[in-house]
């Protein structure tokens, strides 16, 4: 009997837990806001713009004084939300110029629907 148990558990095949995540996958900031905000007028930040690491041929569209070394998501997440800007996450997306880059971008709200600045301390 043991035998055959044995060879029943080899024949099994092993169960999968791992699940390929939704490249449409977003979280939105404030999270009351989640599935209502059009973010199609928001400002698109990658990454690769504020990366002190990269040179503009690259990706960076800040100067180096005013870049940080290896920026990440959540980072940039967490600064909106110091800011109080609402702002998506996207952290499956994917830079076109740069595959091989830090995954993800972030979506941000810097105008209202009139052109006027949410958030008076940050101009653009």
């Amino acid at each position: 009997q043991k035998a055959a148990l044995r060879k029943e558990d080899l024949a099994a095949p092993p169960e999968v837990d791992y699940v390929a995540p939704d490249p449409a996958t977003k979280l939105t900031w404030p999270r009351h806001l989640a599935g209502t905000v059009d973010d199609s007028k928001f400002i698109i930040v990658w990454p690769n713009n504020i990366n002190a690491k990269k040179t503009m041929k690259l990706g960076r569209k800040v100067s180096q004084t005013w870049a940080c070394d290896d920026p990440i998501v959540h980072e940039m997440s967490e600064v909106c939300q110091y800011l109080k800007l609402t702002h998506v996450i996207e952290p499956y997306k994917a830079l076109p110029r740069d595959i091989a880059s830090v995954a993800g971008r972030v979506k941000v709200q810097l105008f209202d629907a009139d052109g006027n600045p949410v958030n008076p301390q940050v101009h653009s």
